[in-house]
């Protein structure tokens, strides 16, 4: 038994029509594709403009992807930090630092800091504000950001404030116990 089968070839406006959710799709991803690129160019404009020092890290504590003051600080491209592990490309270490602020935002899923010298390769130390922001997927920490700043010069600055304003107690106090004794002489 031979079955024909009749097939209607459809017209024009019917080929259009169904085209047309196609081309709107096509459009639309044209669209997301240049809103994602656009995002991103604004992130990247800040996060290598920015006076900070701005890391993405794994939960294993390997580099994602640094900052251009990041690579600065250390004389070494952006690309050379990735895949490595950041104690010890950023101090020297064999194993995660004690103070690392991400140990415990990696535990709660919330932000951390912690104040602490950092190494530059040729040895010299500078005092960092370390502050990690944990990124959460389903509620689980898979990374975090970590945004670390160069405090050395205002910490300096606080430790010669703190010298001037104990040296000026200093005299304030000597002076007046001068001032007592002249006071307690002229009242005899």
């Amino acid at each position: 038994i031979v079955m024909a089968v009749k097939t209607k070839v459809p017209a024009n406006e019917e080929v259009e029509a169904l085209q047309q959710p196609r081309q709107d799709l096509e459009e639309g991803e044209e669209q997301s594709i240049a809103e994602l690129l656009a995002s991103e160019a604004k992130y990247r404009a800040i996060a290598e403009n920015i006076d900070l020092a701005m890391t993405l890290i794994g939960t294993d504590h390997r580099i994602l992807w640094v900052n251009s003051l990041v690579a600065k600080w250390f004389d070494k491209d952006a690309e050379e930090f990735v895949g490595k592990h950041c104690y010890q490309e950023f101090e020297q270490r064999d194993k995660v630092c004690d103070y690392c602020p991400a140990i415990k935002a990696i535990a709660t899923g919330q932000p951390n800091e912690a104040e602490t010298q950092g190494r530059k390769p040729d040895g010299t130390t500078f005092t960092v504000r370390d502050r990690v922001y944990p990124i959460l997927r389903d509620g689980k920490v898979v990374a975090f950001n970590e945004i670390v700043e160069d405090i050395t010069e205002s910490k300096r600055q606080e430790e010669e404030l703190s010298f001037y304003r104990d040296r000026l107690e200093t005299l304030v106090e000597d002076r007046t116990s001068e001032l007592t004794k002249v006071n307690e002489q002229l009242h005899k």
